[in-house]
């Protein structure tokens, strides 16, 4: 349901901003706030789960999501209905994460290939029948229940957790050792930089705009679009720290050909960033041709960068599922699910319209998703191995 709600959420957009009443600016602050709230819990949720229990936080998550969801099209004004949303992401925000780490920690050794696989279907269904779900509400019910779907199928899920996740006691002594600033700087971190990267592009041109509607959007988005390369900068090194950490912690050759994904991961992203300031600088003088043109060779971007996210996520996801570096199977696990998504995704390169087109939701949302997670879950573990490393060492 989090995949899905973000997809129609993102197919809805013009039926919910008609049905707000507001204009095309103020409306992309709706998938935004969503987006923020996921990405703002999704950092905690391992932590929580591990403290609080599994079944706790995902409980608690269905709960705020129901609420969130059955208030948001009653909102009576625009601020209201964003603050739903924003909650709405905070509450499917926990499902991804904690699902996982669920059906890699608890399900019986030869049930969890049918885990994985139960949940790579759903995720791939939840993307491929989003719109046909939103067009139908649109046309025979309302716009609300781009909201409302959820409220039906979320007391099942409720059930389905209460009966079959099992308690799990209160580990108090792990809030002593929590790294409580560090986890509300790298929240509040990844869901600014999420909102400020999408309010400042907005809803970008796609494969079915024509040459004079992709000139015309750079004409008017200069400014958002070097803004957006701006951040793109400053998280290159970022990155680039954050990778070299984790090799840090990998043996040797896996470290290597993790290390060398990474760097060609970055380096593949500057390129599409370099196309796209390089239209919007002088977007005055763009021609319609060239700018169409231009447009689908950055679209490429996303399913080339597909092989950077093999190289980085299969020597990892090996090391994980063989109990190598001191990695949880859970993380193989994910890994894997992410891995062959990217495999996958590469069928994108002959795409012309639609899910499967050049640069379209499935580069940006679905892969691009399942890879943000994979990279977030393997931080925060190497995090927690080295943070018991060194209390190790201080105590010998």
């Amino acid at each position: 349901m989090s995949t899905l709600g973000t997809r129609v959420t993102t197919l809805g957009l013009a039926d919910l901003r008609g049905g707000l009443h507001v204009g095309f600016d103020e409306g992309a602050w709706m998938t935004t706030s969503f987006g923020v709230g996921q990405m703002l819990i999704g950092v905690c949720c391992p932590y929580l789960g591990g403290i609080l229990g599994v079944r706790r936080v995902l409980l608690l998550g269905i709960v705020v999501f129901f609420t969130s969801s059955l208030l948001a099209p009653v909102s009576p004004n625009l601020p209201a209905f964003l603050v739903m949303q924003f909650l709405s992401g905070v509450g499917s925000g926990t499902f991804i994460p904690l699902s996982m780490g669920f059906i890699a920690r608890s399900l019986p050794t030869r049930l969890i290939i049918y885990g994985v696989a139960i949940y790579a279907m759903n995720s791939e269904l939840s993307q491929n029948v989003a719109a046909s779900l939103e067009g139908w509400y649109t046309e025979n019910l309302s716009w609300r229940w781009i909201n409302w779907q959820y409220c039906p199928v979320l007391p099942l899920m409720f059930a389905c957790v209460w009966y079959g996740i099992p308690r799990e006691d209160i580990k108090t002594e792990m809030l002593h050792h929590l790294d409580w600033p560090g986890m509300a700087y790298a929240g509040l971190g990844f869901g600014l930089l999420y909102g400020a990267a999408t309010v400042a592009l907005g809803s970008t041109p796609g494969p079915g705009d024509n040459g004079a509607a992709v000139a015309g959007w750079f004409r008017g988005h200069g400014g958002h679009v070097r803004a957006w390369l701006w951040l793109l900068t400053i998280s290159a090194p970022l990155f680039a720290t954050f990778a070299a950490l984790i090799r840090a912690q990998l043996p040797a050759p896996h470290r290597d050909v993790f290390f060398f994904g990474a760097i060609a991961f970055a380096a593949e992203t500057a390129v599409q960033g370099w196309l796209w300031a390089g239209m919007a600088w002088h977007g005055n003088q763009l021609q319609p041709a060239t700018a169409r043109t231009l447009l689908d060779v950055a679209s490429f971007w996303g399913p080339v960068l597909t092989s950077t996210t093999v190289v980085m996520l299969a020597p990892v996801v090996l090391l994980a599922l063989g109990g190598g570096a001191g990695l949880p199977r859970w993380l193989g696990v994910l890994g894997g699910i992410a891995l062959a998504e990217q495999v996958t995704e590469t069928i994108t390169i002959f795409g012309r319209r639609g899910f499967i087109s050049p640069g379209g939701p499935m580069n940006l949302y679905l892969g691009a998703g399942l890879v943000a997670v994979w990279l977030l879950c393997l931080g925060i573990t190497v995090a927690r191995k080295s943070a018991v490393s060194v209390s190790r060492v201080g105590v010998a």
